[in-house]
């Protein structure tokens, strides 16, 4: 059955609602809407043909999401880069996925120049002043409707095991997106959701952006990378009820003790990572609610495991991840 990825995360949404907040930027679903159509428009204007690769390569913000979606409202594909990403590993990537456009910021802008200087056939680079000139003037088209089958983004793995690999999501990837946020945390529309992990990341991507997306909340963004003081200070000033952290950073905060800082956050996710049981402990005794451990993969998007009792939460994991192995 036909159906677009982009606009299927956008068609809960109430137009009125706060969709994105980053810093003191914010947009409703319906100039989301609106904003990731016209950038459609912009990239079928420079030429995106269906099934093209378009990279996303900065720091988290609502220009992210924005060139990230439209890319796959126009019919093409997105890749979502760590914007921290070492010359070599972006060499890798470049090469193996064969983008014709990226958007990126200037920090981006001057690396890829870089990286392909001399070299025929290069992509199409767009940096965010560009972007906003071509999003400014164009007008909004509909989507590209694909089959469900057919490629709507890539996700990178980190290499760890060797060379980044892309992992290819199809466009019904993101009708269950919401699924976990839904039924295990009980989330609806009034839910503001934010993971201190970035969107390049599955995790992030799945779990906030694309859960948030699907249930017409609220989803909050941050440019910077998170620190434990820093993770404080986004949930001092945005107030999520809902906040996606890794082990790491968890134990960071507990050992920084900001902990207090965190009040009217309801429920908190860690993934990536085993939450070691005594992480686990002394965090619901410092907040009073114990984080879910949850289990997914860049294969997978959203967590398709989860774990919330103390006594199981080691052995569990671990013996799902043999399994998945």
């Amino acid at each position: 059955m036909p159906m677009n990825a982009a606009e299927s995360l956008l068609s809960t949404g109430d137009d009125r609602q706060i969709a994105l907040e980053c810093g003191e930027a914010r947009m409703t679903y319906s100039e989301l809407r609106d904003a990731v159509s016209r950038a459609a428009a912009a990239w079928r204007g420079l030429g995106l043909e269906t099934g093209d690769r378009v990279l996303v390569f900065a720091p988290d913000s609502i220009d992210w999401v924005i060139a990230y979606l439209s890319a796959i409202w126009a019919g093409g594909i997105a890749v979502g880069l760590n914007s921290r990403l070492f010359e070599k590993d972006l060499s890798t990537v470049l090469a193996d996925c064969g983008a014709r456009f990226a958007y990126s910021d200037p920090t981006g802008t001057a690396m890829l120049r870089q990286l392909l200087a001399g070299k025929s056939g290069a992509l199409r680079i767009v940096d965010r002043d560009e972007a906003h000139s071509l999003w400014d003037g164009a007008s909004a088209i509909a989507t590209e409707q694909r089959p469900e089958e057919s490629p709507a983004f890539w996700i990178y793995t980190s290499g760890t095991t060797g060379v980044p690999k892309g992992v290819v999501h199809a466009q019904r990837a993101v009708i269950e997106t919401g699924s976990f946020a839904q039924s295990v945390l009980g989330l609806d529309a009034r839910a503001r959701v934010y993971a201190s992990s970035k969107l390049f990341f599955a995790y992030a991507l799945g779990n906030a952006l694309f859960a948030g997306l699907r249930l017409g909340a609220t989803v909050v963004l941050d440019a910077e990378w998170p620190t434990a003081e820093r993770v404080a200070d986004i949930v001092e000033r945005h107030q999520p009820s809902v906040m996606f952290s890794v082990p790491t950073l968890y134990l960071k905060m507990l050992q920084a003790g900001i902990t207090r800082r965190l009040g009217g956050v309801r429920h908190f996710v860690s993934a990536g990572e085993v939450l070691p049981s005594n992480v686990r402990r002394l965090w619901k005794e410092a907040t009073g609610i114990a984080p879910v451990s949850g289990y997914g993969a860049s294969e997978t998007i959203a967590l398709l495991l989860y774990c919330n009792d103390d006594s199981k939460l080691l052995s569990t994991l671990q013996e799902s991840s043999k399994r998945m192995v």
